[in-house]
């Protein structure tokens, strides 16, 4: 069953805020999608995050002490079910992750535009980009 636009392409699976696979601890928990919610995906000290406009609760403080943060920045301007480029630096300003990559970025954001933009430890991704957790 789809929820209000988006349609479904695979089966539902309910993810549990805990999970285990292969002996690998991962948490979850809900954030923010414009009106549906998606998970962030918490392993040790590496976190992803797409999809986001804004955490529930408290629930950001689950992201503090993270070595590396992969974060989805659709667009520089906020937009109904993605936070700007502003706004997520808001949450990397707050979090204060060693390292942050921007993903599930549009054809409007230019590559060294946003370098140029960006803290020295948060980069756009690229395809080819190979990262060690």
């Amino acid at each position: 069953k789809g929820d209000k636009n988006y349609q479904p392409f695979m089966n539902l699976n309910i993810l549990q805020d805990n999970l285990i696979i292969n002996n690998m601890e991962i948490k979850t928990f809900k954030h923010n999608h414009g009106d549906i919610d998606v998970q962030t995906f918490r392993i040790n000290n590496f976190a992803y995050s797409t999809d986001l406009k804004k955490f529930y609760n408290n629930d950001i403080e689950k992201l503090k002490n993270l070595d590396l943060w992969i974060v989805g920045m659709l667009r520089y301007e906020t937009h109904p079910s993605h936070a700007g480029f502003e706004e997520i630096l808001e949450y990397i300003n707050y979090l204060k992750p060693k390292r942050t990559i921007f993903t599930h970025m549009t054809a409007l954001i230019d590559e060294q535009e946003i370098i140029k933009l960006c803290p020295k430890n948060v980069i756009p991704a690229y395809d080819g980009l190979e990262i060690v957790i």
